[in-house]
């Protein structure tokens, strides 16, 4: 986040905006591995990341998913074309994949700090 912004990607696919995610490598720590996709994904460099919640959901296959959430306000370096800056005031004018309102609410540290999807993808919160 940076100054009331949130940093953004293009979905490679029709359903909107999203954060940079990616996955845990072997021998990698959470904080490693989100330091590394994020520079993958976005060209910036990110330091003194800060857990502030967590996301998880079951997939069709009944596999469990657990994703997460960082923030930081410490980065440098250039963004790439696919990422963008978006003031989070006017947040709801752009088109953003399913949950991340969910998600951007844990980043701004409101009542809940756990999104839970059960197999039916009903979210509750925690």
């Amino acid at each position: 986040m940076k100054k009331g912004n949130v940093l953004v990607q293009n979905s490679k696919n029709p359903n909107g905006y999203t954060l940079p995610t990616g996955h845990i490598e072997l021998g990698e720590s959470f904080v490693q591995s989100a330091i590394r996709d994020v520079k993958k994904k976005t060209g910036l460099d990110v330091d003194q990341l800060e857990l502030c919640g967590t996301k998880q959901f079951i997939t069709s296959d009944n596999c469990r998913h657990i994703v997460f959430l960082y923030k930081t306000n410490v980065f440098n370096g250039k963004i790439n074309e696919e990422s963008h800056w978006i003031p989070l005031s006017n947040i709801q004018d752009y088109k953003l994949v399913s949950g991340l309102s969910d998600v951007l609410e844990v980043f701004a540290g409101t009542k809940f700090n756990e999104l839970y999807y059960n197999a039916q993808y009903q979210l509750k919160k925690y």
